[in-house]
């Protein structure tokens, strides 16, 4: 499989994704992929940066996705968990965070809530 690094991924894991960012990774690397999932319907923004620090609503993001609890992005038609990959990785040149909000406004900040959106995400 070209592409893949050969030792395998790192994962960073969130069982609060919010308002307040996470640092996936402080410099170069890939973003491969993610699995997320909700405890509640409301939709919400997942949105990622490239840069070495968390993400926050002065940042404008290079990436937003748009999921809400109940569609297939984040929850399945089965009821199971949000599934992303991507073969080659998506390149970050300074760093990777994301954060999730519930607007789609770049500079939101409004907090989902508390342990309302866990994921992980699968880098290099």
């Amino acid at each position: 499989m070209s592409g893949l690094p050969v030792n395998g991924l790192a994962v960073a894991r969130s069982l609060d994704l919010s308002n307040t960012g996470l640092l996936i990774k402080a410099g170069a690397g890939k973003l491969y992929g993610w699995r997320l999932w909700s405890v509640d319907t409301d939709e919400v923004y997942l949105k990622f940066y490239d840069k070495a620090t968390a993400g926050t609503s002065a940042d404008t993001p290079i990436m937003t996705v748009g999921i809400s609890g109940s569609d297939i992005l984040l929850t399945g038609e089965d009821g199971h968990p949000d599934d992303f990959f991507a073969m080659h990785g998506i390149k970050f040149e300074l760093g990777l965070s994301a954060r999730v909000v519930t607007g789609l406004a770049d500079n939101d900040n409004n907090d989902p809530g508390t342990n309302v959106v866990s994921g992980n995400f699968f880098y290099s």
